[in-house]
């Protein structure tokens, strides 16, 4: 390799080595809103974690027994809620009016997100308005 051709090689690899922060996973990065559908992921145990992709902040988090009842409910303020969430544990700017309940191993439960902005009066959406902005859905077994 000539002078001219290693100087270049050295000025790609410095280049290349500084976008690498940019990274939808950095934690230095703030995740934009959710737009479309995820694919929700759901750890074990009684307190799972609950994880999405593409990684992005969802407006709110239910857990739901078999039975259709809450078995916990969270809501994002203007930062939303990034995957990662275990379960009766409120995220960093996240709300829950209800304490959880405990969740019961071999039960089936569902856990649902919702795409949405700030602000919005959650508790009063109508159910063809929840199931527009529905975006994830997946029944476990703890």
């Amino acid at each position: 390799m000539t002078l001219p051709q290693s100087v270049v090689a050295c000025a790609m690899l410095v280049a290349i080595a500084s976008c690498s922060g940019d990274s939808v996973t950095d934690p230095t990065m703030p995740l934009a809103a959710c737009t479309s559908n995820v694919s929700i992921s759901v750890g074990t145990g009684t307190t799972p974690t609950f994880t999405w992709s593409p990684a992005c902040t969802v407006l709110a988090l239910i857990v739901e027994g078999s039975d259709g009842g809450d078995a916990w409910f969270i809501w994002g303020n203007s930062q939303g809620i990034a995957p990662g969430v275990r379960y009766a544990s409120v995220p960093s700017g996240a709300v829950q009016d209800d304490s959880p309940e405990t969740l019961q191993a071999g039960r089936l439960y569902d856990v649902s997100v919702f795409r949405g902005t700030a602000g919005e009066n959650i508790l009063g959406w109508s159910d063809a308005e929840a199931a527009q902005r529905l975006i994830g859905n997946q029944a476990f077994r703890p």
